[in-house]
Order: structure tokens, then sequence, then C-alpha cells
């Protein structure tokens, strides 16, 4: 396995890469809740985008937490066009499989609705339109002895209906995991259904509906049940500016817990 990424990156690097431009964006998340009282700085993320004359291309993310005190990368990779819709990326990257986003800035609340317990792979990737195929290292760094085989499918059926599927199998531990969730668009309503299934007692499914009632606002009504635990969220966003959202986010679990979060997300 060792030799195929050593090929892959050699031929990476053997295709004349020559980079037009540097694109520079990210996002500030700061957020204030009623448990802790405090506001707090959650996330500065500064995403690099390198846009090539050729046929290679890639992206890094940096990300700094809490304090600020160290910086972690959360994807690097280069991408290298195959012709036709098709390309090979090799690097670190974020998993297909879930709804929700691994960032701030493409959720539909504060949270996820539920968590797949999954994040960034280093490995490589086969995507061809709507397919993706992954063989990415277990622990997170390519080298290792356990692999795991990731495959998603994104499919539009029309009329603002679409479906993805998607499937990860673990060498070590033998574990299997299942996603699949749809989305319907009817003018301004989003709705969207969600399951995922892992091994044992690991499950979770979600209902959520977003409805943009004004160009700059939207509230967003989603039930969900994550291992076991269940919550109800209703959350309002607006858009104070091109660049500033206030998001205000109230869950109740079952265990009559209420937090509530006021959350500002900067972009650039």
């Amino acid at each position: 396995m060792n030799k195929l990424f050593k090929f892959l990156a050699a031929l990476f690097a053997a295709s004349s890469i020559a980079f037009a431009g540097l694109g520079v964006s990210g996002f500030v998340d700061a957020s204030w809740d009623d448990e802790s009282s405090s506001l707090d700085i959650d996330e500065v993320e500064l995403r690099l985008a390198l846009d090539t004359e050729g046929t290679v291309s890639g992206a890094a993310e940096l990300s700094a937490t809490g304090s600020g005190s160290s910086v972690d990368v959360e994807q690097v990779y280069l991408t290298y066009d195959l012709g036709n819709g098709a390309s090979l990326t090799i690097g670190q990257f974020e998993s297909t499989l879930g709804f929700d986003a691994y960032d701030a800035d493409g959720l539909i609340a504060n949270s996820g609705g539920l968590d797949l317990g999954l994040g960034y792979d280093s490995g490589i990737r086969y995507s061809s339109g709507a397919l993706n195929v992954s063989l990415v290292e277990e622990s997170g760094q390519i080298g290792g002895d356990a692999y795991s085989l990731e495959a998603s499918y994104g499919l539009n059926l029309g009329e603002g209906l679409n479906a993805f599927v998607g499937l990860r199998t673990d060498d070590a531990s033998g574990n299997d995991l299942t996603n699949a969730y749809v989305t319907y668009e009817t003018g301004a309503l989003t709705l969207i259904a969600e399951m995922y299934e892992g091994e044992g007692a690991d499950e979770g499914t979600q209902i959520a509906a977003v409805y943009s009632y004004s160009d700059s606002s939207a509230i967003t009504l989603r039930s969900a049940e994550d291992d076991g635990v269940d919550s109800t969220t209703i959350a309002h966003a607006t858009q104070l500016a091109d660049d500033l959202a206030l998001i205000i986010d109230v869950t109740e679990s079952d265990n009559d817990d209420t937090n509530t979060v006021v959350e500002l997300l900067y972009t650039f």
C-alpha cells in the first residue's frame, strides 16, 4: 500500500503543476450559551485553494479552536483531474458520509443532528460525478496497517428530490456503517430525513425542516435520535450582513435539559 501512495505522489509531482492563483477563505465562529454563560471563540478556520492551469489542484484547511494555542490541519490534499468528470485525490480529506457538515458555516443549526463518529481521513479517493470511493487509514495517517473502505453515491431524482447512500467498513475492527438521507426542496422550504446504522446500538435518525421566509432569515425545526438520546431543536438564522450571520439555537434533550446558544458567524 505504501508503494501505491508513493507512486501516486510521484504521478502528481510529474504533472507539471502550474498554480494560477491562491484563493483564501474561512470563518470565525463565536458563541454564548446559557450553560457556561460565557462568550467563546469556538473556531477560526483558514482555507487555502490552489487554482492550477493544468490537471492538478490542491486545498488546505487550518483550524484553531479555544484559546488558539495550537493550529490543526483539517484537510490538505491534491486532486488530479482524470478527465470526463473523474478525479483522483490523495492526502487528508473529510468523509463524504453524513448530511451535517463538519464546519460551522455548513450547518443548518448551531450543531449537527447526528454524530456518525467520522471526520477527516488520510488516503486516496476516486470520484466520478456523484460517486466517491475512498481507501483511507483507520488511525488517520498513511502508512499504517489498518484501512477503511468508504463508498457513497448521490442521486438527483428530479422535482427537488435528492437522495444519498453511503457505506463504510473498517478492516481492523470489522465495523460497518450505513448512512442514507433524502432532501426535498420546494420554494423556500427544504425537508431532510436521515438515518445511520453501525455496530450494536450505534444508530440514529433525524428529520428536519428549513424554511427561508425572507432573503436574509430562515428557521429550522429538527427532531433527532442519536445513540438512544432524543433531542428537539429550533433555530433561527439571520444574515446581518453579507459576511455576518446571527444564529439562535434552542435544543431540548430527553433528560429535560434545554440549552440555548447564541452564535455569531463571520465568513470571509
